[in-house]
C-alpha cells in the first residue's frame, strides 16, 4: 500500500512539472558520487562499504524558499566475502529506491544557494550470493531520508548541484544507514 502511495505521489509531482509553464518553478537533474554503507562486518568477513551512487530527481518550487522533490536513487553495489564452516562465500548487495521530500532553500547570493531536504524513502536491497552458498534475498523498508547541499547557478536555468543524503536500508532483517555524497546538474524550466 505504501509503495503505491509513493508511486502516486511521484506521478503527481511529475504531473505538476509537466503542467507548469516556463517559470523556473519546475526542475529536473541528476547527480553521481560515492556512498558509504554503515555495515559492521565480522572479523572473518571482508566488506566493501563504498560504492558509486547516483540519483535522478524532479521538483516543483512552491515559492522562493520551498519545493517538493521526487527522486530515484541508487546507493550502489556492495561486495561481501568470507569463509564460513571452511567454505568460501560471497555476496553482492545492491540498494536503490524512491524518495519524496520537502526542500527548504535559501539564496546566499544571486548564484549561490543552500538547501535542506526531509522526506520519506522506499528502499530495496537485493543480495545475490555468488559462491559457496547459493540464493538471493530481497528486503524493502520505508524510512526517513534527510539531505543538504548547495547549488551554483550558471544561468537562470542551469545549476551545479552538490549534496549529502542519508537514508536507511535493510539487509536481511537488519537496518543500516547509507550516506551518499554526490555532484551533478539541475535544470529549471
Amino acid at each position: 500500500m505504501l509503495k503505491k502511495n509513493l508511486i502516486v505521489a511521484a506521478l503527481a509531482v511529475a504531473g505538476l512539472m509537466v503542467g507548469v509553464s516556463a517559470s523556473a518553478q519546475t526542475y529536473v537533474g541528476g547527480t553521481v558520487g560515492t556512498a558509504r554503507l554503515s555495515y559492521d562486518c565480522p572479523t572473518t568477513v571482508s566488506c566493501d562499504k563504498n560504492a558509486t551512487a547516483y540519483q535522478l530527481f524532479g521538483g516543483y518550487s512552491i515559492d522562493k524558499n520551498f519545493a517538493v522533490e521526487a527522486s530515484y536513487f541508487s546507493a550502489g553495489t556492495y561486495k561481501i566475502a568470507g569463509v564460513s564452516s571452511a567454505k568460501a562465500f560471497g555476496a553482492d548487495a545492491k540498494a536503490d529506491g524512491y524518495a519524496i521530500s520537502g526542500v527548504a532553500k535559501f539564496d546566499v547570493t544571486d548564484e549561490f544557494a543552500i538547501f535542506g531536504k526531509l522526506g520519506w524513502a522506499r528502499s530495496t536491497t537485493k543480495a545475490e550470493f555468488t559462491s559457496g552458498l547459493t540464493g538471493s534475498d530481497k528486503s524493502s523498508s520505508t524510512d526517513p531520508v534527510i539531505g543538504f547541499g548547495v547549488t551554483y547557478k550558471f544561468s537562470k536555468e542551469l545549476a551545479l548541484r552538490a549534496e549529502f543524503d542519508s537514508f536507511r536500508d535493510r539487509i536481511n532483517s537488519q537496518k543500516h544507514t547509507a550516506n551518499a555524497l554526490t555532484v551533478g546538474v539541475q535544470y529549471a524550466f
